[in-house]
């Protein structure tokens, strides 16, 4: 497991920022799929 750097508070923040995103990115991916699923059972 890499070493995730939180000594500083601006590196905190940056990986604060990096989970932010990457759970954004994620759950619109859901959503995209699940809509795309709605409409190809139609």
């Amino acid at each position: 497991m890499p070493h995730i750097p939180f000594s500083t508070l601006s590196e905190r923040h940056l990986v604060y920022v990096y989970l932010v995103v990457w759970i954004l990115q994620f759950g619109y991916a859901l959503w995209m799929w699940s809509a795309w699923r709605k409409t190809r059972s139609r």
